[in-house]
This record gives C-alpha cells, sequence and structure tokens, in this order.
C-alpha cells in the first residue's frame, strides 16, 4: 500500500467514514420520517449562485449527504438530478427530464458504479413509444396508447389465461412480453434492491424534507409554479412504464410510483428554490 493510498484512508477514518453507525434524532435537528427509518438533518448547504443544494443526514447507516441540481445535459429542455452519497462516493443517483411543450415526452437515467440506466418515453398519435437503453443492452417498444386501468386489468387477467377480445389489448400484452424477456436479465443489478436510492427517493417525496433543503419555515412551498412542472408529474407517475410493470418493482424510482402526487408538489417547491 503506497504512502498516498494510506494518508487518504487515514483521513477517512478521521472523517467518520469508517462505517460507524450514526443515530439519527441526536443532531439539532428533528428526524424525519420515511419507510427507511429515521433519519436527521445534520446540515443544509445551499448555493443560490451555483443553483445547488446539498443536505447532510444522519442514518442509520451512517452519515449521507444528497445533492439537488437543476440537470444541464439531459436531451429535454427541463430537469432535475439528485445523488445521494457517503464519503466514498455517489451510491446513487437519479436526474429526470420533460418537455413543457409535450408532456406526453419525458427521460430518466439512474446510475450507480455498477450500472447505468435510461429510458425515454413519449407518445405519437395513439402510440406509446419506450426506449430503454441498460449498460449498452438498448431495447425499444411501442404500443397502443391505453388508459392505466385498461392496461392493469389486462395484465392481471392474462396470468389467469385470459383472451383479450380487443386488438390493440392483444398487441399490448404481446409487447409486454417481449419488454419482459429483455429486462429480466437486468431485474438484479445494482438499480434495484438499492437501499440508499430508495432513500434517496423517499426523501425527494418527502415535504419536510424539501422545505428544509429549501428554507422554508413551514415546510410549504408552491405547488406549481408553470406549465414547466407538469410535465414532471406525468414523469413521476412513472408506474405506466413498462419497467415498473415487469421486474422493477425493487427499483427505487418503481418503488416510489404511489407518491406521484407528492413528487409533483416536491419538485415544484425545489424548482423554486432553483428556479430552474
Amino acid at each position: 500500500m503506497g504512502r498516498v493510498t494510506l494518508v487518504l484512508f487515514g483521513l477517512l477514518l478521521l472523517t467518520g467514514c469508517s462505517g460507524d453507525v450514526q443515530v439519527p434524532g441526536q443532531t439539532d435537528e428533528a428526524a424525519l420520517d420515511v419507510p427507511q427509518g429515521p433519519v436527521a438533518i445534520k446540515r443544509v448547504d445551499r448555493d443560490k449562485e451555483k443553483k445547488e443544494i446539498v443536505v447532510t443526514l444522519a442514518t442509520g447507516e451512517g452519515e449521507r449527504h444528497v445533492r439537488i441540481v437543476p440537470c444541464v445535459d439531459s436531451p429535454l429542455p427541463f430537469g432535475i438530478a439528485a445523488e445521494i452519497s457517503d464519503c466514498y462516493g455517489v451510491l446513487y443517483s437519479v436526474t429526470m427530464a420533460w418537455d413543457p411543450q409535450d408532456p406526453d415526452r419525458s427521460w430518466l437515467m439512474e446510475r450507480t458504479d455498477a450500472n447505468v440506466l435510461t429510458a425515454a418515453m413519449h407518445r405519437v398519435g395513439d402510440r406509446v413509444i419506450e426506449v430503454y437503453d441498460i449498460d449498452g443492452d438498448v431495447f425499444e417498444v411501442d404500443y397502443p396508447a391505453l388508459d392505466p386501468e385498461t392496461r392493469r386489468r389486462a395484465i392481471v387477467h392474462s396470468r389467469y389465461g385470459w383472451q383479450p377480445e380487443s386488438p390493440d389489448v392483444a398487441e399490448f400484452l404481446g409487447k409486454c412480453d417481449e419488454f419482459e424477456a429483455f429486462y429480466a436479465p437486468h431485474a438484479g443489478n445494482t438499480l434495484h434492491n438499492n437501499a440508499d436510492g430508495e432513500l434517496l427517493v423517499s426523501l425527494l417525496t418527502n415535504e419536510p424534507f424539501v422545505g428544509a433543503a429549501v428554507g422554508a419555515k413551514d415546510g410549504g412551498g408552491p405547488t406549481l409554479l408553470d406549465d414547466r412542472l407538469e410535465g414532471f408529474c406525468v414523469l413521476v407517475g412513472a408506474c405506466a412504464r413498462l419497467k415498473c410493470m415487469f421486474g422493477g418493482w425493487t427499483n427505487p424510482v418503481c418503488v416510489a410510483c404511489s407518491g406521484a402526487a407528492t413528487a409533483c408538489l416536491i419538485i415544484a417547491i425545489v424548482c423554486w428554490f432553483l428556479n430552474c
């Protein structure tokens, strides 16, 4: 082990990245109630010039840092990027982008050290097109634009041998089979069952957390500032994506699907601060 490596290792130990568990609640900030267990805010750093928020947290797994910034390199006009890290590096990040002029178009990227997933979805007429890239494995699928309840019922009933009469529903189920075959080999990667990713997404949909992050004393803020944010509400309802229907149930974004309405509010607050 070289001298530089030894020095770096010693610095990590001194700065508390030795695996010691911190007990949330033993700080000046109130604990947050999230599904992953008690979490407490230790410090909030805001930089309006850089348009950056960094929140330091005490968790049952040690100190974590959440960084939220506007997305500047997505293929769509507006976006937000968030990451969670410890002192070793980024553990999980998610970037979400949308087009205010086309609310049926959205883009998502999730990343860990080991895996990267991008997913683009848009609607053309009466067709929905989804394009996935998981670590270089690319899959594109298009299917009839059915309402969410019709999709849900079709998937559930097909598992019991039901044969649809509607050609559109039959085509949709066939495309689902194709997608499931593509996604299944990736369902065990680090973008699934990722505890830090689930914590990050839970925090982004936690009003007290975002209220503290942006400095809102009551944890509140504007719900929707303008039409730039409407597309994000469609995006966060990502349960509509095939990814969250087949194999992606343990993916952090899919786990948070039930919080779509809250997420629309929370990202609006963040965008208010960032002027994104």
